[in-house]
């Protein structure tokens, strides 16, 4: 099949403004993140958001409200009636207007929606026949497609185009939650779980964190760490809290603004762990290859955008055991991976999931597919990039 240039010209493009799903804070029709460690209240903070939008209420900040409208809020960690449907009361939502899908096979069987151009026409539909203003992944990563590594800039930005597009075509706000790389860092941008694309991807995005004033407290800090359509909106805090007879927490709104900001909670050491360069790198070499062999020039990269060293990581490297596998076609050029050995002891670790539970573990070894060389099968002509000079 033939193509053709099609030549557009700015001049022809009418400016359009922002829509706005939370004015300030969460543009319609684009992709958003929020960013924290498990146990926060990331799920309770959506719920809180789908109770606004659905009840046409104001928006923490004061700003929005008027149409109720609806919220789509999928999530693969709590069960809808125990957890979910609990906490979409206690926030005071019409759950009515707050909805979740499953997809059912030719043999009967269901499963989640993944983020797949087939899938995501099935939800286009939704949201377009229930006036959805708010599609929620709770987390991303657990919608990604079966098989795609997480952590490869190039397969997560060809899927996030999918989930921009449905965005821009409905005027729908996505967000996506993600959970926190265990090693703290300068760069709140480089704090969430998976590929750099993610940040990239996203037009805002904010991380959570408690309060560092009230370190043993629930007061919880919603800092951003990304706006590109607007400026910077202030940070905001809130107190987890669970009426009398209630299940489940609510949230409750500071008034005003937090001085706290996304810069200095990421920085912030993580309690019982040491904050060394070498533990930081040991920290992302877990995390960036629980899924599998990762180039060796993707992780020199993410080490890079994370501040860490190449003679650390090559140190690190050294103490987890990490090995080399040379992938390509034999007879063809190929290039160098890294991979964590089988029996490497990852507990005191405890990497952040970037596969989800939809997700099955990729082997890897496959036999008989000549896909994977054992390093000491190749010719030393062979590049390698760990002999480049950094």
């Amino acid at each position: 099949m033939s193509t053709r240039s099609e030549l557009v010209r700015y001049s022809d493009v009418a400016a359009a403004p922002v829509a706005w799903a939370w004015p300030g804070y969460l543009p319609a029709g684009m992709i958003s993140l929020l960013d924290g460690d498990p146990g926060l209240g990331k799920s309770t903070f959506t719920a809180d958001l789908a109770a606004r939008i659905s009840t046409g209420r104001t928006m923490p900040d004061g700003s929005g409200g008027g149409i109720p409208r609806g919220v789509v809020l999928m999530s693969a960690e709590d069960d809808r009636g125990q957890t979910i449907r609990p906490r979409l009361d206690a926030a005071g939502a019409d759950p009515g207007r707050v909805f979740t899908f499953d997809l059912a096979e030719s043999d009967g069987s269901r499963r989640p929606p993944l983020v797949t151009p087939e899938d995501l026409k099935r939800l286009e539909d939704i949201v377009r026949a229930n006036d959805v203003a708010l599609v929620v992944y709770d987390p991303l990563t657990a919608y990604m497609p079966d098989a795609l590594d997480t952590n490869r800039d190039a397969s997560v930005r060809r899927v996030l185009y999918w989930v921009a597009q449905l965005a821009g075509t409905t005027g729908c706000a996505v967000l996506g939650l993600r959970h926190f790389r265990k090693s703290p860092s300068d760069n709140p941008l480089y704090r969430g779980g998976g590929s750099v694309a993610y940040i990239a991807a996203a037009r805002a995005a904010y991380l959570m964190a408690v309060d560092p004033d009230e370190p043993g407290g629930n007061r919880r800090i919603l800092a951003p760490t990304k706006m590109n359509v607007a400026a910077l909106p202030d940070s905001l805090a809130f107190r987890l809290v669970v009426d009398e007879g209630a299940g489940c927490p609510r949230l409750v709104w500071d008034k005003g603004t937090s001085h706290h900001t996304a810069t200095s909670l990421s920085a912030l050491v993580v309690p019982g762990r040491r904050d060394s360069e070498r533990e930081r790198a040991a920290d992302l070499l877990a995390e960036v290859l629980a899924g599998g062999p990762l180039s060796a020039n993707e992780v020199f990269r993410q080490a890079e955008v994370a501040g860490i060293a190449r003679r650390t990581l090559m140190r690190a490297k050294a103490e987890l055991g990490v090995g080399k596998l040379k992938r390509g076609r034999p007879g063809e050029p190929g290039h160098w991976s890294w991979v964590l050995p089988k029996d490497a002891n990852l507990a005191r670790r405890m990497p952040t999931p970037t596969s989800g539970n939809l997700r099955e573990n990729l082997a890897l070894f496959a036999p008989g597919d000549g896909a994977a060389a054992v390093e000491g099968d190749l010719p030393a002509s062979a590049w390698d990039p760990e002999k480049v000079p950094a």
